[in-house]
């Protein structure tokens, strides 16, 4: 809105009565020097330019007496910010790395997934959960299941998009014991377990 290019078919991103420098930005927005163009305050000093003007990549403002905005952090470079929850995902955030680094992450596993139900059929067993709080720190899934008595234990490794899975080509009338666990490059996060039973023929 407000940057010159027309996104709206209308053209009311782009109307006079709204880019004017009087202009207020909502909540979470950060105004450009020409006080008209308003742009997400996480893209403040992260080396990229969004603002028309390059007032958002200005060295006098982005120096490391800079403060973030509630709910943000400094990355180690001591002028970027990033979404606090953001570090430890295997995807870098902060232009120095300084998000994924062993220091700040060697004790960050991933979280659990949420509500795991399992329905059994015929020699089958569906499984489904929801994603965890911070979905992006989990790298994908793993689904680990047995006989509820038995040592033996299979696991098999599913992408981080997926919140569901059957597990085939089991026997009927039998308790099984399935776990499903989040991870990342970190390690393995807890595993979170339903038992059930399949049904017969």
């Amino acid at each position: 809105m407000c940057n010159g290019f027309q996104n709206c078919p209308d053209g009311s991103d782009e109307a006079l009565q709204n880019c004017t420098k009087d202009r207020q930005c909502q909540s979470g927005l950060w105004k450009c020097a020409d006080g008209i163009e308003c742009i997400d305050e996480r893209f403040v000093c992260d080396k990229w330019r969004f603002c028309s003007d390059k007032s958002d990549e200005n060295p006098e403002l982005c120096t490391q007496d800079r403060q973030c905005p509630s709910g943000y952090s400094k990355c180690a470079d001591g002028i970027q910010c990033i979404a606090d929850g953001k570090e430890c995902t295997g995807d870098s955030e902060c232009i120095d790395f300084s998000d994924e680094s062993p220091e700040i992450c060697h004790n960050k596993l991933p979280p659990v997934v949420k509500d795991l139900r399992a329905i059994p059929y015929q020699g089958k067993i569906k499984v489904f959960w929801m994603w965890p709080d911070f979905a992006g720190s989990a790298r994908g899934y793993k689904i680990i299941y047995g006989k509820e008595l038995s040592s033996v234990r299979h696991t098999q490794d599913l992408g981080p998009s997926r919140i569901m899975h059957i597990i085939n080509n089991l026997e009927p009338y039998t308790s099984y014991a399935i776990s499903v666990v989040t991870y990342n490059n970190m390690g393995v996060g807890q595993e979170v377990t339903v038992k059930v039973t399949t049904t017969g023929e």
